[in-house]
């Protein structure tokens, strides 16, 4: 069983994270949660295949493989308190969004980031 890491907010996919920059705060929509796992193509001929780093035994970990992280769209708007934040969601009202984005589940730490559930 994983859980979240000691610190990051815990959230579930469809909820809104509001999380503080730099005196702002910004909004991310939590699209999946999801673990990376490093891919390996085959050598030879015909199509390449990809084999689970997992499955090699003299392979190093990658970096941060084993990990709790988030697939997010960004939103590029800021507000100045959590409150104005929570509003434009609550409204819909939350302007253009960034490429979607893969980030460490630590980047969400909960002493700045609130998790505002999704609410179907």
């Amino acid at each position: 069983m994983l859980r979240f890491p000691a610190g990051a907010v815990e959230c579930r996919s469809g909820d809104h994270l509001v999380r503080r920059e730099d005196g702002r705060w910004r909004i991310f929509l939590v699209q999946e949660l999801v673990l990376l796992s490093r891919l390996l193509p085959t050598e030879g001929p015909g199509p390449v295949e990809l084999l689970e780093e997992r499955h090699l035994r003299d392979s190093e970990p990658a970096w941060r493989s084993g990990e709790v992280h988030l697939l997010v769209t960004e939103y590029l708007r800021t507000f100045a308190d959590r409150a104005g934040a929570a509003a434009a969601i609550r409204a819909g009202d939350l302007g253009p969004s960034s490429t979607d984005r893969c980030l460490p589940a630590d980047r969400f730490p909960a002493d700045r980031t609130q998790a505002l559930p999704f609410r179907r």
